[in-house]
């Protein structure tokens, strides 16, 4: 069985894409405020990221990752 993942509307949509693509917030905080899990934000902010880059949309971070900050998984 496939697991569905939340549905946010289209205003939702942008702004976790926004703010997540320009390293902003985190998933989780957003998750806590709009009131849902982190992976349907992941989700939905992925699938509407190449919407906004054809509509002209600027999506780069404003805050550069710190490789001491960013988690990579490791290949076990």
């Amino acid at each position: 069985m496939r697991r569905s993942l939340g549905i946010l509307d289209h205003r939702h949509r942008v702004l976790v894409a926004l703010l997540r693509s320009r390293n902003t917030v985190t998933l989780t905080l957003m998750g806590k405020i709009l009131g849902h899990d982190r992976n349907t934000l992941s989700y939905h902010a992925m699938t509407s990221r190449p919407l906004l880059a054809f509509a002209g949309t600027d999506l780069t971070p404003t805050h550069p990752t710190d490789a001491s900050t960013t988690h990579t998984r490791s290949s076990a």
